[in-house]
């Protein structure tokens, strides 16, 4: 892990082929790891929990139940869930952790931080307001920086 920090740095340094090869592996990386941007990995195991598979061997020398091919079916499950559970009922319950999915607080949400405003009373439109904006900021001075870079 130490290492890390060096051997991103030295990314930098990759020219022709190898620098290809660096962008589709960093962007196949952005669509596995994606799911996880909104929503929790833990979903995925706890759907399987439910159905009563193992996890522990089914997952663990099987390419067919995978997580990383169940990501994205698990992640629009849960996105699906949140858009029909109240937020400020699910943060109102307290108690001990839950067992099962329709019981879980944070399987039943999306984990996006302007999902939850309403817990605040604020609207989650501003959330999403601000949101495209800090993106928008962050594509600006992005296009910015290579428009002034040499070379």
């Amino acid at each position: 892990m130490p290492a890390l920090p060096g051997a991103c740095a030295l990314t930098g340094l990759l020219e022709g082929k190898w620098r290809r090869a660096l962008i589709i592996l960093t962007f196949a990386g952005f669509v596995v790891n994606a799911p996880t941007l909104f929503s929790f990995y833990e979903r995925y195991y706890a759907e399987l929990n439910e159905a009563g598979v193992p996890v522990e061997a089914n997952l663990a020398w099987s390419i067919k139940e995978a997580p990383v091919l169940h990501a994205w079916p698990a992640a629009v499950r849960e996105a699906e869930d949140a858009s029909r559970s109240p937020v400020v009922e699910i943060f109102r319950q307290r108690g001990a952790p839950s067992s099962t999915i329709e019981n879980s607080r944070a399987l039943r949400i999306v984990a996006i931080w302007w999902w939850v405003l309403p817990v605040a009373g604020i609207p989650r439109w501003i959330g999403i307001v601000v949101s495209l904006l800090l993106i928008a900021a962050g594509a600006f001075f992005l296009a910015r920086s290579r428009l002034e870079s040499p070379g």
